[in-house]
Formats: C-alpha cells, structure tokens, sequence
C-alpha cells in the first residue's frame, strides 16, 4: 500500500502511480460574478412616465429613449447578450472607452436619462467601483429593435420609433446650457425616471465638455426645486445642493475636469411639472467666473459636434 501526502507524491518525494499528481486534482479557477442588485431600464416607463407632458416635450423624449435603447441593444448584442447582462462599475478609462464603442453615438438628452437612471440606482443601492450589478432591458425586444406591446399603468401614445439613427439625431445633439451661455424661463419637468424615485426632474443638458472650471448660477423666478445636481452619462455626480428653492432662491454649482468629460446634465428635482428658472453656465469658480466671448462658445460647439457623446453601457 502507498502512503501519500498533500502533494500526490510518496512520502520519499516521488510522484507515485497511485497517487493523483497535484496538477492534474486542482480545480479550474473561475470567475464568479455575482451582482449586488439589478439594474432596470423599462421601456414604457422612460418613453412615457407617469404624468402627462406637453406635446413637445413627450416627443422629446421618447425619441431620446428610443435612442438610448437602441444604443444599450447594440452594446448588449456586441457581448452576446439580448436583454440583460452582468457588469462592474469601474473607473478604468479603457474600459469605458471600450463601452462607448461598442454602444454607439446617442444625442445629448438620451445619454441624460441614462444618467438620471444611473445616478438614481447608485444612491439606492450604495453601489462602489468594483461592485457587480445585472443591468436588464424590460420592454423592448433588442433582437427586433422594436418595444414589447403591452399595457401599462403609463400614459399610452403612440410615437415614432427610430429603429435607427436618422434625422432626429441632429435635433437630440442640441444642448440648453453651454460655457458663456444662459436658458431662461418656463421648464417642464420630466416625470422620474425609476419606481423608487418620487420626484420629477427638469434637466438642462450640457453635452461634453473639456478640462477646465465651471459654474452653474441658477434663480428660481417662480415654483420650487428641492436639490440641484451635476451628473455625467455614467450617473456619477460632480457637485449638488440638497437645498429647497423658492422664488428669488439662487444657488451656485461649481465642478472641475481635469480631463473633460462625456454627457452631462444639470438636473432640479421638483414635485412641479412647471418651474419658472434663469440659469447662466460660466467658466472658473464663483469668485472668478466668467463668460465666454461668442467667438469661443462658437468653438466649444464645433469641438462637442465633432465628438457627439458616446453611450456607456
């Protein structure tokens, strides 16, 4: 009888016939991805919502979320995958690069309510880079690239499906708010964006910018908001006020990219569908903000066109 140790030899140190070698017993080492919460887009909750808006503002938005859908679909289908998916939240640049690419272009206003979606799933859930999460497409068929007919306790309309990038992308890259520039007067808000939110949302969208120090100064004229926030398309916040407005109120966002950045919006929740509000983005902090010469927002534009932002997945 052979006696054999841990390593499958003999106890003199040779590999006996009789005992398994140590290579050949070890178990294959595998990944195990298990996700600390899902993460849901739904189709008709994101087209529709569950107040009513105007006609423009309905067609707003459902061609950005027709477009944003579109765009998750490709990236999912670029991993094999048709309706859901397990990913890491992480800040390795080449991998979101590597994202980006594989989703596709989308306008300003699609990649803001991916990251209302985003930023809104992270709060709840306390998510942190290198955390996994089940991201899942409910009621959109990505094999078809057509919406899942089915009821709902949404607002039902009818719209236009894209089905692929056309024309109306030009009209979605268009952003409110940029460097130099201000958005006055009446703003609808959009109904939220997730079952867990309770709070309409009114977004200005910024669209790319590069390095640099900005400054978002914000009045309410009529109507309250409850916090101010600046978010990118991956959700993630780079300043806020958790602070009630009212008329007269005003408040002041200040954020720096050291290295620019991809899709951002500024977003007010309110429990209002209207809210009368005067904002001005400037460059530099608030003690040394100051405009743009036309000249130079004219730049800036011609730069963010010709790098439309790319959607995350």
């Amino acid at each position: 009888m052979v006696s054999c140790n841990l390593s499958g030899r003999d106890l003199e140190g040779r590999q006996a016939a009789a005992c398994p070698s140590q290579a050949s017993s070890a178990p294959t080492p595998t990944e195990t991805r298990i996700p600390k919460a899902t993460m849901t887009f739904d189709y008709a909750r994101l087209r529709q919502g569950k107040k009513k808006m105007s006609a423009a503002k309905q067609q707003e938005r459902e061609q950005a979320v027709d477009q944003l859908f579109a765009s998750m679909c490709k990236g999912l289908k670029a991993r094999g995958q048709t309706s859901s998916a397990t990913f890491t939240f992480t800040d390795d640049k080449k991998v979101k690069a590597d994202n980006r690419a594989k989703a596709g272009c989308t306008g300003s206003p699609a990649q803001n309510i991916q990251g209302g979606v985003i930023s809104s799933f992270k709060q709840l859930n306390k998510m942190e880079t290198g955390q996994h999460y089940q991201l899942e497409i409910s009621g959109y068929n990505c094999v078809t690239g057509a919406p899942i007919r089915a009821a709902t306790p949404f607002n039902s309309t009818e719209g236009n499906y894209l089905g692929s990038f056309g024309k109306e992308l030009l009209a979605l890259e268009m952003r409110d708010l940029l460097p130099g520039g201000s958005e006055n007067g009446e703003m609808e808000s959009f109904p939220p964006f997730t079952a867990e939110d309770t709070s309409n949302t009114i977004i200005h969208s910024v669209g790319d910018l590069p390095a640099g120090t900005y400054t978002i100064n914000t009045r309410i004229n009529e109507g309250t908001v409850s916090s101010l926030r600046v978010i990118d398309y991956l959700g993630d916040e780079y300043a806020s006020a958790n602070i009630e407005l009212g008329p007269t109120g005003q408040e002041s966002l200040s954020f720096t990219l050291d290295n620019g950045g991809v899709g951002f919006g500024f977003f007010m929740d309110t429990q209002l569908d209207f809210v009368n509000i005067s904002s001005t983005m400037l460059i530099g902090s608030p003690s040394s903000a100051v405009s743009w010469s036309r000249a130079s927002v004219g730049l800036l534009v011609g730069i963010i066109a010709a790098s439309v932002g790319i959607l995350f997945i």
